[in-house]
């Protein structure tokens, strides 16, 4: 199975020292890592549960990963009775008779 994953951006770090941000700027700046991540688990109703770092960039992104279905094997060849493979059944019947 193929695995999509999404990134979104939800706190930049404030300088000086460990004060983040909510993305949107909606927020007021967060003490610590800890309370800014509480924040967006909040925000996002309970769904922001993985989290990436970007420790040059001083941003956090939250990570959904989603498992995508395989593609559905391709149809087996049909072969006629003399061994030949053949795309679609031949009719008996004539079509306007």
């Amino acid at each position: 199975m193929a695995v999509e994953i999404e990134k979104k951006l939800v706190l930049k770090r404030v300088p000086p020292g460990d004060q983040w941000q909510d993305a949107d700027g909606q927020s007021a700046v967060f003490e610590n890592l800890t309370d800014g991540l509480e924040f967006s688990f909040q925000k996002s109703g309970g769904k922001n549960t993985e989290f990436h770092l970007s420790a040059f960039k001083g941003e956090i992104y939250s990570v959904h990963t989603e498992e995508l279905p395989d593609a559905p094997p391709p149809p087996k060849p049909r072969y006629s009775m003399y061994g030949e493979e053949v795309d679609s059944q031949p009719s008996m019947w004539k079509e306007g008779e």
